[in-house]
């Protein structure tokens, strides 16, 4: 049976190898995994969204002090 050319797009291709991994993670390489994707965006936001780069900057957040996913 022929797949779908939707599914031999690249992208489509690269997150069902990603899925397929991480869904034999521990629950550590888990919590790793989205903290280091907090941090991402996080850092993101501060850098290129001007609102938030005032919000964090009025709280008092360094994007670069996320430590810990439970406490931000």
């Amino acid at each position: 049976m022929r797949r779908h050319a939707d599914l031999d797009n690249p992208i489509d291709v690269a997150w069902t190898k990603f899925l397929a991994e991480a869904e034999c993670w521990s629950a550590d390489r888990i919590a790793a995994h989205q903290l280091q994707q907090l941090r991402e965006i996080v850092r993101f936001a501060a850098t290129q969204t001007v609102g938030y780069r005032r919000r964090f900057a009025a709280a008092g957040v360094d994007p670069d002090s996320v430590r810990d996913i439970d406490r931000h």
